[in-house]
């Protein structure tokens, strides 16, 4: 059958991630917002370099994985009529994946429950921080590329991947799955992409070509 994705649970992945978009512009007055961003630059810098050597760990694997044949790997994709791009594409023989890159070493990674047994409450926890907006951001991403290799009648879903570089992870831990969402390091990463699966290497060219 075609690429497919669960779309139900992607916009509702999309809709919490507007929704908190929302809430925080709503959440200050212009002043309040120059204020909060004043005093935040130094962070938001420091996460943009965070993010930026992330893509450059995990580009070096995905290229050294194209250059053995095993993917066609696509870097910094602009996503059409937004100001967001993709981070990376794996176009793997097991399938279309997503990868949004983060750094954060020395960072504890974990999903876990903060709810009680009848109202969960599962969060992706970097650190002490609850970091499950990183989830649900990749809603959009998955739309965005399933729609642009649906018709190709592919026998495989379009995977997201969430890839934290030199965080720190729990020594019997194999990945987690939050929302579809992978979770994982650079090393489980490239496992993952060599997975045996059904794409052919002149699909595998394909995809490339159609998301080019």
């Amino acid at each position: 059958g075609p690429a497919a994705v669960d779309e139900q649970g992607l916009k509702r992945m999309a809709d919490r991630a507007a929704a908190r978009e929302r809430a925080e512009r709503d959440h200050a007055s212009w002043l309040g917002k120059a204020l909060i961003f004043a005093r935040n630059e130094p962070s938001r810098a420091t996460s943009w370099r965070r993010g930026a050597e992330g893509e450059r760990i995990v580009a070096a694997r995905l290229d050294r994985l194209q250059s053995e044949g095993v993917i066609v790997a696509l870097h910094d994709i602009a996503i059409p009529m937004s100001r967001a791009n993709v981070d990376h594409v794996a176009v793997a023989p097991s399938g279309v994946h997503i990868i949004d890159a983060k750094h954060y070493k020395r960072q504890r990674i974990r999903v876990e429950n903060r709810g009680g047994l009848f109202r969960p409450d599962v969060q992706l926890r970097v650190g002490s921080r609850n970091r499950t907006s990183l989830v649900d951001k990749l809603a959009k991403q998955v739309l965005t590329i399933d729609a642009v290799v649906r018709d190709m009648g592919l026998p495989t879903v379009v995977t997201p991947v969430l890839c934290f570089a030199h965080a720190d992870w729990s020594t019997f831990t194999k990945g987690y799955t939050l929302n579809a969402v992978k979770i994982v390091w650079p090393r489980k990463l490239e496992q993952l992409l060599r997975r045996p699966g059904p794409l052919t290497a002149s699909q595998l060219q394909a995809v490339g070509k159609r998301l080019r």
